[in-house]
């Protein structure tokens, strides 16, 4: 939803990283940071500054009440969740910051969702929502499906600011990061865990070019970590036969990412 009738400028961003996702405990859903349809998606970015004395659990509770009752009568394809940062890497470290995202399947769903949010109707609901959180104007990157899980909650996403090497394009990219490839090596290392990959469309003076975001249950997430720590990771690759891949990824954040709504 568009928050930008509503929204305070906090800091200029040039980018915005990454997640995981908190919702019942022992409860399986479909994580839906990512999504199996071929076409890309439209992934929508607030960063919020909590405010007069607000919490995390403030911001959970009128997403999973008010929100969740505005949204369930919009009736438009969307996800929300709200990030929180775990380890975050400068200019975007201050553990003030929270991040509010939609994810939607079309540049349609979103406008019916922009059209809801803007109404006279919503003022409530928003001024509501702004006395607990200060945000920025939203920014857009493009969603690429690669690899669909079904996590337990809760769970944590790390996040990629990755540059695809010189010669090669984001075609390159995901040739590498195929669906059948991710899960080879999910199989191979004993590991439940989804990513995708997102480009920087709009609002964004990026100084990347995509970002590869893996997300699973937090056991899962610190296996995954230990397999990259022992070279578990790399020697599944080499027994796979994988080439090199065509792009690199210097630096690396980690989030908590609260569910907050879905509309499926």
């Amino acid at each position: 939803m568009l928050f930008e009738r509503c929204l305070k400028g906090f800091v200029r961003i040039r980018l915005i990283i990454a997640l995981a996702i908190v919702f019942s405990p022992g409860m399986l859903l479909a994580d839906n940071h990512g999504d199996s349809a071929i076409a890309p998606g439209v992934m929508e970015i607030y960063e919020c500054a909590l405010i007069n004395g607000a919490t995390v659990d403030d911001v959970l509770k009128f997403g999973r009440g008010d929100f969740t009752e505005f949204a369930q009568g919009v009736g438009n394809e969307v996800r929300t969740f709200l990030w929180t940062p775990v380890a975050v890497a400068p200019p975007f470290q201050d553990p003030s910051l929270v991040r509010w995202v939609n994810h939607y399947p079309s540049w349609s769903e979103y406008d019916a969702g922009n059209t809801a949010w803007m109404s006279s109707d919503s003022a409530k609901l928003q001024k509501k929502l702004f006395s607990m959180i200060s945000c920025n104007l939203p920014i857009y990157h493009q969603r690429h499906a690669v690899l669909r899980a079904e996590i337990e909650r809760p769970a944590r996403i790390l996040i990629g600011r990755c540059e695809v090497n010189e010669g090669k394009d984001m075609t390159d990219v995901k040739r590498h990061t195929s669906p059948a490839q991710a899960q080879a090596i999910a199989t191979a290392l004993g590991i439940k865990r989804g990513q995708m990959l997102t480009t920087p469309r709009l609002g964004v003076d990026a100084n990347l070019d995509f970002l590869n975001i893996i997300f699973a249950n937090r056991k899962e997430m610190a296996k995954l970590q230990d397999a990259g720590r022992t070279g578990a990771i790399q020697e599944a690759r080499r027994q796979m036969n994988q080439a090199p891949a065509p792009y690199a990824c210097p630096i690396w954040d980690m989030h908590d990412s609260h569910y907050i709504y879905n509309s499926e």
